[in-house]
């Protein structure tokens, strides 16, 4: 996942995101954000399969999330009023199941 680029592949940067944050050191900011959004939505046993990085493109910096293995159990995301959702990629859409099609999903795969 990029964060800082356009689906049209332009490179905006996370200069914005940094100017949201009053500390000194943006990118560490950036970072426990980030860290936080993670632990809230996804739970603090999934940190461990994400690789972040903050390369230089076009004099701007971007962040790259790479998953580094497949979790061995499902992973749900846990919205705002704490409503738990299971998300699937589909070609080029995320999408999310009803419980029947998540645990058909889950034993298939």
């Amino acid at each position: 996942m990029l964060i800082g680029v356009e689906d049209n592949k332009n490179i905006i940067g996370l200069e914005k995101d940094f100017n949201s944050f009053s500390k000194n050191d943006k990118l560490d900011e950036f970072q426990k954000h980030f860290d936080n959004l993670i632990s809230k939505t996804l739970g603090n046993r999934f940190h461990h399969y994400l690789k972040i990085d903050f390369p230089m493109m076009n004099g701007k910096t971007i962040c790259v999330i790479t998953i580094k293995e497949k979790s061995s159990e499902p992973v749900y995301v846990t919205n705002e009023t704490g409503q738990e959702t299971f998300y699937i990629r589909r070609t080029a859409s995320t999408i999310d199941l009803k419980p029947s099609e998540m645990q058909k999903y889950i034993y298939e795969h």
